[in-house]
């Protein structure tokens, strides 16, 4: 499997959602551009879709940020006139400071939660059943078959006449498939097809690429630009993505199974990737916004229930300063 893919077209709408909705909110924004503006949200719905749930976003932010500002501005004297700050320039370029790293914040939370929040919010409108952050949910199929979504997922269910077929749109599922020779069980994830007959396997759908870990009996993977299917059994995992399937692996069920038991297990993970896990989890955004911090490394094993408390012992143990805002937004810095 080559370290390449192609770029995700969902990606490429929010980044030219995001570029618009700055623009917009510019001072010297040209009639010209509010008309190409119009135009390119008119060319296909993902445009509106994306655009109208980063202002919805965008809306949820403002709260926190003004309530953040309220807090640092002079409390008024009895007298109703505001206690004179410039006396104190240090403090006022203190305060000035800290509500510059407090826009910063919000701004940064605004790019990085688009591309997490936004295709998630479109894929809940295209599936049947939805996870929010910190969510699971367990499904019981008509054939028996039972699916346990984990955090941020969604998970289309087709028509079943011939197969048995469903859709993960985003995020991960465990399935555990009723056997049915004349009925497979097909789950469709990326660029790719998983096809059982009656087995344990759960699904990630990462960003660039799939994973696929086998618990029980085999599956059979179809890619879409590989011509011969791969078949991996129990204790087996492998990944695939639009330039083919990947090499078969033993699994690490300690790792790769740990959401199911609650935990996430990190060992020697960059903090980049911890901070990504355990955005998964939390219902707002955590921010690394120094990039020298990425390749600090974090192993233990942590519950999925509070990311806020995990980030915490993170950056007391690395000794990484950070930010909270409303205990939402975690800036680290």
């Amino acid at each position: 499997m080559s370290s390449t893919s192609t770029p995700d077209p969902e990606a490429h709408v929010i980044k030219e959602a995001s570029e618009w909705f700055a623009r917009l909110r510019a001072t010297d924004v040209t009639p010209r551009e509010q008309d190409a503006f119009t135009q390119w949200k008119a060319q296909h719905p993902t445009h509106e879709e994306a655009y109208d749930a980063l202002c919805r976003l965008w809306a949820k932010l403002e709260e926190p940020s003004h309530a953040a500002f309220r807090a640092e501005r002079p409390i008024a004297s009895p007298s109703g006139h505001s206690p004179p700050t410039e006396r104190n320039p240090s403090a006022s370029r203190i305060l000035g400071g800290k509500r510059s790293l407090v826009f910063a914040a919000v701004i940064a939370l605004l790019t990085t939660v688009a591309a997490l929040w936004i295709p998630h919010a479109l894929h809940r409108w295209k599936s049947d059943v939805s996870t929010e952050a910190g969510e699971q949910r367990h499904l019981n199929l008509a054939d028996g078959s039972t699916v346990l979504l984990n955090t941020q997922s969604a998970l289309a269910i087709g028509t079943w006449r011939d197969r048995r077929e469903v859709t993960l749109l985003k995020g991960e599922a465990a399935f555990s498939v009723t056997p049915d020779p004349e009925k497979p069980f097909i789950v469709a994830a990326g660029p790719g097809t998983v096809q059982v007959v009656g087995t344990k396997f759960s699904i990630r759908k990462h960003p660039d690429r799939v994973t696929v870990t086998v618990s029980e009996g085999t599956v059979t993977i179809h890619a879409t630009v590989s011509a011969d299917p791969v078949r991996v059994q129990a204790g087996q995992e492998v990944s695939y993505d639009t330039q083919g399937i990947g090499p078969i692996r033993n699994a690490d069920f300690m790792k790769a199974l740990a959401w199911q038991r609650g935990q996430l297990v990190f060992t020697m993970e960059p903090l980049s990737g911890v901070i990504d896990e355990l955005n998964r989890y939390h219902s707002g955004a955590m921010i690394l916004a120094n990039p020298a911090l990425r390749p600090r490394v974090v192993s233990g094993v942590f519950a999925t229930n509070d990311p806020l408390r995990v980030l915490d012992a993170i950056t007391q143990t690395l000794h990484v300063r950070s930010l909270s805002i409303a205990g939402r937004v975690v800036l680290l810095y």
